[in-house]
């Protein structure tokens, strides 16, 4: 290091004239070290035997550094003062980026997030009892937003469908979330320019942010989630079945509950009291209580047009940030991806905590990431949306880049085991997000690759977990039934070979279509298109029929007696609707349930036509091998006949009156 630094000194001495002293002298010096040098940006130089002398100077000072810029950021008397001291943190931030001196880089960022206010836990807490301000007549109006009452319940039970997510869009941004959080937030100047300060450093130098840095980072973004500061496009979830799909707020998805559950019960009321009866004696009886308003006492002093301001500055400074980049950053950051997955990890949906005593209970390290706001719920299903924000994230990593996926998966299967694990204690939509998440990703995963890879590997680990449903209660999965049938569908419509020729792939499809045969929601669509699938790779002579032929046949028996969710019915308009009555877009109006059904048992009688030819020409060759003499055929066992199995036939599932997703097969000849 000396000799590093003896010689900078003999190559690159500063010869001062006589007349350079001071301040002049200064400049003169300065501009004579930068001037030659090739800069990278505009605060460091890549001078050759400098580079070592440079970095342990800065090794050595910049906690002091940071020290009076932190101060600086936290007393600023004027904005040109903060503008300053945020160039500076920045440059000191770059140039300890670029020399690796990553403590640097993530106490700078720990600053901003602590600066935020955002991380504090007296925040966090608050969270659980917002409210929601409604317009309307120009003035805002506190209502609980699962009352009838509410616009947001209003639109839940008056429409379906995409329709339905678009007018709650549409209410979710009329409406006004208050949380202390948000409120806060708005007040602080210093803490809104820490935000953006914090995002465009995270943008710019994620790949030199360790363990501690990602802590604070993503505890500023659960927050900002949780209180619905983030833009409804930055929350949108990416699943190819369903468009306009968005992580939504607690009020939202509490006023759709509700919704769904006054429906389902006045369903049984109905069913119950009879239809002519309950109706006469309803008109006579009057329309008795009257529903309750659903007003609320505004909880802060302040008018809701104060409140609203705030928020309104709250969600402009999010809006001005970087937030929006954080997954192109992460995915750029190359080696140190598995350490934020494993940061990520822990901020999924989780089962409620372990009772006091056991040993999971015990005091967690000082660098685990803070407990989830719901964590102190009684059953664990309460709704929070940064969990599942969180978890769209490492779906997206895995689409725009399915190469990654073997190390997205392994970093984050522990946290989704264990969720599966405890699937009953899990919000509902939590829930159905993580298994359509799972599906979509293993799907991604075999649209992109060739062969067997540790790509398809990493899609028997995600079948291994979503094999945990299968113990879960049945009402639990009867809510992710639909989102779980067609995933399998689409899964095996992508790559049937790969999924059904593992035995272990073939074993957990298996179960979990005979679980879903029990759910009479009209789901079971999707399991005949499998049916299919593994049928024509049994005719072809992709897959052992002796190995797979019972299975087959025990899995369609559970279906057998379900011949109402087999059948599907049209209406006047000639939609295609299932047993429950809600219309299916994607079963062509050409196209009923038997129909399907009965192409599948005509597909069976004749792979069972080939397995007797295949049993009889296998009982001739051994019968040929006993008596070498005899080499005539018998007119019954022709060649045509005995090797019927080798020679594609048009398959009856090409037919062009099944529907498209039953006819593109990726790996199997037949079709």
């Amino acid at each position: 290091f000396l000799t590093n630094v003896y010689n900078a000194i003999r190559s690159h001495e500063l010869v001062f004239p006589e007349e350079h002293e001071g301040e002049a002298g200064f400049e003169y010096a300065w501009h004579a070290v930068a001037a030659p040098d090739a800069l990278i940006g505009p605060w460091m130089s890549t001078r050759g035997c400098t580079a070592t002398y440079d970095r342990g100077m800065l090794a050595a000072v910049w906690p002091r550094y940071l020290r009076s810029l932190a101060h600086i950021l936290g007393h600023f008397p004027s904005d040109h003062t903060l503008r300053l001291a945020l160039t500076g943190l920045h440059a000191l931030v770059a140039t300890a980026a670029h020399y690796g001196l990553t403590q640097c880089v993530n106490e700078a960022v720990q600053l901003l997030a602590n600066m935020t206010g955002l991380p504090q836990t007296a925040t966090q807490a608050d969270l659980r009892s917002a409210q929601v301000l409604t317009k309307s007549y120009n003035r805002y109006m506190v209502l609980d937003p699962a009352t009838p009452t509410s616009p947001l319940s209003a639109v839940a039970e008056g429409f379906s469908g995409a329709e339905q997510r678009a007018k709650l869009q549409e209410q979710e941004d009329a409406a006004v979330q208050v949380t202390q959080t948000a409120l806060e937030f708005g007040k602080t100047y210093r803490g809104q320019i820490a935000f953006i300060a914090l995002f465009e450093l995270v943008e710019r130098f994620a790949q030199a942010i360790n363990r501690q840095g990602w802590i604070c980072v993503l505890d500023v973004v659960r927050a900002c989630v949780d209180a619905d500061l983030v833009p409804r496009e930055l929350r949108a979830i990416r699943d190819p079945t369903v468009e306009e799909l968005w992580v939504p707020r607690v009020s939202t998805l509490r006023a759709m509950y509700a919704a769904e559950q006054r429906v389902r019960a006045g369903d049984e009321q109905r069913v119950q009291q009879g239809g002519l009866l309950s109706a006469i004696s309803s008109f006579w009886g009057g329309s008795g209580d009257q529903q309750p308003s659903g007003r609320q006492e505004l909880r802060w002093r302040a008018t809701p047009e104060v409140l609203a301001g705030l928020v309104a500055r709250s969600h402009m400074a999010v809006r001005s940030s970087a937030i929006g980049e954080l997954g192109s950053a992460v995915s750029q950051i190359g080696e140190s991806l598995p350490v934020f997955l494993d940061v990520l990890a822990q901020l999924f949906p989780q089962p409620p905590p372990s009772q006091p005593g056991s040993p999971a209970d015990a005091t967690p390290p000082s660098d685990m990431v803070p407990a989830p706001i719901d964590s102190g719920s009684k059953n664990g299903t309460e709704y929070v949306p940064s969990a599942v924000y969180f978890f769209e994230i490492a779906v997206g990593l895995v689409l725009d880049a399915p190469d990654c996926a073997p190390i997205v998966w392994p970093a984050i299967e522990a946290s989704v085991q264990r969720m599966l694990e405890s699937a009953d204690t899990i919000h509902p939509f939590a829930l159905e997000r993580t298994v359509a998440g799972i599906l979509t990703m293993a799907t991604r995963i075999l649209e992109s690759c060739t062969g067997h890879t540790p790509h398809q590997e990493t899609v028997e680990r995600m079948l291994r977990c979503l094999g945990l449903l299968r113990d879960s209660r049945e009402q639990t999965f009867a809510r992710v039934a639909r989102v779980l049938s067609d995933g399998i569908a689409r899964l095996v419509n992508t790559d049937a070979h790969m999924v059904v020729s593992v035995y272990n792939n073939w074993g957990i499809v298996r179960l979990l279509l005979k679980r879903l045969a029990l759910v009479q929601d009209g789901c079971v669509r999707g399991a005949v298109g499998v049916f299919v699938e593994v049928v024509v790779l049994m005719r072809c002579g992709a897959v052992d029929v002796g190995a797979y032929y019972e299975d087959l046949l025990d899995t369609m028996a559970a279906f057998v007696p379900s011949d109402r969710a087999l059948a599907t019915t049209r209406d006047d308009a000639g939609a295609t609707r299932d047993d429950a009555g809600a219309t299916r877009d994607d079963v062509p109006s050409h196209m009923s349930g038997s129909e399907a059904a009965s192409k599948l048992i005509a597909l069976l009688y004749d792979m069972q036509d080939i397995a007797k030819a295949q049993a009889a020409d296998a009982a001739l060759r051994a019968d040929s091998a006993t008596r070498p003499s005899d080499h005539m055929h018998s007119p019954s066992t022709s060649p045509t006949t005995t090797t019927r199995h080798l020679q594609p036939e048009p398959s009856i599932t090409s037919a062009t009156s099944l529907p498209p997703a039953l006819r593109s097969h990726r790996t199997t000849p037949l079709s």
